[in-house]
């Protein structure tokens, strides 16, 4: 994570049984990835996807249910390698990841010490 100085957790989700039958998974055969911003957020967010400027706005979350309306998503079906994505948060910091195939959602969470990047395949909103 090149150029980024903060502290960054990375987290990895496994998808349940539960979930799996109740349908919330997203297709693992789907070439694209969804980044969502979940919790305490009240900054300018600026991402890229392989060096190029893909979303620009102010986040803010709302304080009962930590869901913002804001993300954004790239569909790397075209490309010949996956994608990196790298996110500034103005005033907090920014971090730099390699897509994995097998998530298609990455949320980001704000805790007070540091920023949680979570890798998953499950619809969060919908739970």
């Amino acid at each position: 994570m090149t150029n980024c100085s903060g502290e960054v957790e990375i987290q990895y989700e496994k998808t349940s049984r539960e979930i799996k039958q109740d349908g919330l998974k997203t297709d693992r055969k789907m070439k694209s990835v969804s980044i969502e911003f979940l919790n305490h957020f009240d900054h300018k967010v600026i991402g890229y996807v392989n060096g190029e400027l893909m979303f620009e706005d102010t986040v803010i979350t709302d304080d009962v249910t930590g869901m913002s309306e804001q993300y954004f998503g790239y569909n790397y079906s075209n490309d010949d390698s996956l994608p990196s994505i790298k996110v500034n948060i103005e005033g907090v910091d920014c971090f730099e990841l390699e897509v994995l195939k097998k998530y298609k959602l990455i949320y980001v969470f704000l805790t007070e010490t540091n920023t949680v990047i979570g890798h998953c395949s499950i619809l969060k909103h919908n739970l």
